[in-house]
């Protein structure tokens, strides 16, 4: 793998993973917070 294509790559490589990160973890941790909210009203 040359430098050329590492520079290609990692930017891509950001993206993919931000983009699951905030369609895939970051719903789930707010889910939790809404659900410890809720709990700690009763």
């Amino acid at each position: 793998m040359n430098i050329k294509s590492l520079i290609i790559f990692l930017p891509i490589a950001a993206l993919v993973v931000g983009f699951i990160y905030l369609n895939v973890i970051f719903p789930k941790r707010l889910e939790k917070e809404e659900k410890e909210k809720n709990e700690n009203k009763k």
